[in-house]
């Protein structure tokens, strides 16, 4: 069986290590600070965020006796994700400081436990001396994760702010795409392909969410499978056409592709169906207590 190359795995893994400690250390202090939380309670609140990676020690050895490193590290990274998500639908409600607070909080721990798991997966991935030659490899790519979070995404922020003149909105936005960004990642990272096509598709769902709420919720439960369905539609032609540019040309695969792509679409659209319930009881409760309308 064919070993899978190192660096199909340890850029992606610290990459995605280090963009959930920006989010939690970093970005949430901007985000209160733009949404008027006092400088107190901004010390005092935020500054408990760093005690997770603090004390993580204390919960190692039980990641190392149950599930595996693997399991650890994928479970964390969704649950990251949907932490990311709920950030986003959060910011815009009265009681935003104290709901986001407590998911910071939830993903500072899920962070701490998936920096446990991966540097365990490294440990057990690479041999004395593939370790030593990409230990600089692991840290260029956290801190690209760092530049990525204080930089692109505070600019997106700022950007929003000024465009629409809504703060809430604004963050919400950039809490969505980051949160779309990380789950695409978390995609890319673990099925075959090209690498940034989930990034890219997963980034875009995250910011067309985020800019029409309104219209992504509405009550008609056929708007929401005729949506989820084209999206779909149009997400797997992407993909078809960027596997046949990597095959050259090979077209006599497109009949599978486009069976495959059918069940895909269906699939999805009569996912929908329970979803709506769900989510609906979500956002009306969001729009009860929404500043930001």
């Amino acid at each position: 069986m064919k070993k899978t190359s190192p660096w199909a795995w340890i850029p992606t893994l610290y990459f995605a290590q280090g963009l959930p400690y920006v989010a939690v250390m970093t970005i949430s202090v901007i985000m209160y600070k733009r949404l008027d939380i006092s400088n107190a309670e901004l010390a005092f609140y935020t500054g408990w965020l760093n005690l997770p990676w603090v004390i993580k020690p204390l919960w190692s050895p039980f990641i190392d006796l149950m599930k595996t490193k693997r399991w650890w590290t994928t479970t964390m990274q969704l649950l990251i994700g949907a932490g990311l998500a709920g950030i986003a639908f959060t910011i815009p409600t009265e009681h935003f400081f104290q709901w986001t607070l407590a998911i910071f909080w939830l993903m500072a721990f899920s962070s701490a436990t998936h920096d446990i798991a991966a540097d365990g997966f490294y440990m057990l991935g690479l041999d004395s001396h593939q370790q030593a030659l990409f230990v600089g490899i692991r840290s260029t790519f956290y801190r690209i994760a760092t530049i990525a979070g204080q930089g692109l995404l505070i600019m997106l922020a700022g950007h929003l702010e000024t465009s629409t003149g809504n703060i809430p909105y604004a963050w919400s936005i950039t809490f969505m795409v980051l949160a779309g960004l990380f789950i695409g990642f978390f995609q890319d990272a673990l099925t075959p392909g090209v690498f940034g096509f989930h990034i890219l598709t997963r980034g875009a769902v995250g910011h067309l969410i985020g800019i029409t709420r309104e219209k992504v919720f509405k009550d008609n439960p056929t708007y929401h499978m005729f949506a989820i369905g084209v999206f779909s539609l149009l997400i797997r032609f992407a993909l078809w056409w960027v596997e046949l540019v990597r095959s050259g040309g090979l077209w006599s695969m497109f009949p599978y592709f486009l069976w495959n792509t059918i069940g895909y679409c269906i699939g999805n659209s009569l996912l929908v169906v329970p979803m709506v319930f769900v989510v609906k009881k979500i956002y009306d409760w969001v729009r009860e207590e929404d500043i930001s309308y």
